[in-house]
């Protein structure tokens, strides 16, 4: 018969199954550290492939933007006259994304164009009246407006390219265009320059404006907003103008519906120039300088 293994051999093999089990543990853990590593690898590019999905849909989304200026255009010249209150609601026309002014430049340059061609036409005796309604540059009087009225940047953009007198301009060639008007009108109001305004001419051609369009709701509540915001100051520079010209206007629009922006204006214009016009010397100057009215004076 054969001996039965001593203590010492059994502790030998447990010994080795000991060690043994404990590779396996080790290299189990190993494998499983592998698969986690495989694992993050995986997420890792996925996502990676998300974020270049997601520039990639960026990418379409600044394409999407930029393409609504054409399709602005082409709403705008089907000679819809809406106020400012919509050109503000609608975020569509936050254009160019501030790359460059080229756009803004661009406009100016067509609507100086069309102006010019206008006038060319004038001198070689042209009186085809039909062909000047379908030139009148509505479309881009309708950008500019826009511009004005969402952005600070292209406030600056457009003074810098002469757009101002510009947009007058165009105002006092297509004084029947109801569009050009409320466009021009709502360009005026948002533009900072106010004594460039009022040096090319832009209070008249907005008081004009009002005279030849009486019953429109939005060229009376734009010219009116536009020319209070010249202040005080600008305005009490010329008293006649304001007693003979406007306050007629402002008699007649107070009793139309107007927006609530349109009508405070009504209100303010029609005391400030009550006050300017029928007063003393003294009050007048309290007036311009915006004292007994509680605003602030523009420049």
């Amino acid at each position: 018969m054969a001996a039965p293994p001593s203590s010492m051999s059994r502790k030998g093999s447990m010994g080795s199954f000991g060690s043994s089990s404990r590779m396996c543990r080790l290299n189990s853990s190993s494998a499983s550290m592998c698969r986690l590593n495989s694992s993050n690898a995986s997420i890792g590019r996925m996502m990676n492939s998300s974020n270049a999905s997601m520039c990639r849909l960026g990418s379409s989304a600044s394409i999407g933007r930029m393409s609504s200026v054409t399709s602005f255009q082409s709403s705008a010249s089907s000679g819809n006259s809406s106020s400012s209150s919509l050109f503000r609601g609608n975020s569509v026309m936050q254009v160019a994304q501030r790359s460059n002014g080229s756009a803004v430049k661009q406009v100016i340059q067509e609507l100086q164009q069309t102006l010019d061609d206008c006038q060319d036409r004038k001198l070689v005796g042209s009186h085809d009246d039909e062909e000047g309604e379908d030139a009148a540059p509505v479309s881009q009087m309708a950008m500019l407006a826009q511009w004005a009225s969402v952005d600070a940047y292209y406030k600056v953009v457009i003074a810098k390219y002469e757009g101002i007198p510009v947009i007058i301009n165009a105002m006092e060639t297509y004084q029947t265009n109801v569009d050009i008007q409320a466009y021009g009108c709502t360009a005026l109001q948002h533009l900072n320059n106010k004594l460039l305004i009022q040096q090319h001419g832009g209070v008249a051609a907005m008081i004009r404006a009002m005279q030849l369009h009486a019953t429109n709701i939005t060229v009376q509540s734009e010219a009116l907003q536009a020319i209070q915001r010249q202040g005080p100051k600008l305005l009490g520079q010329d008293p006649t103008m304001l007693r003979e010209e406007l306050f007629p206007s402002l008699e007649h629009a107070k009793d139309m519906f107007l927006t609530k922006a349109g009508k405070d204006a009504c209100m303010f214009l029609i005391q400030f120039v009550t006050a300017v016009t029928n007063t003393s010397p003294t009050t007048v100057r309290e007036c311009v300088s915006g004292v007994n009215l509680g605003i602030a004076t523009s420049s």
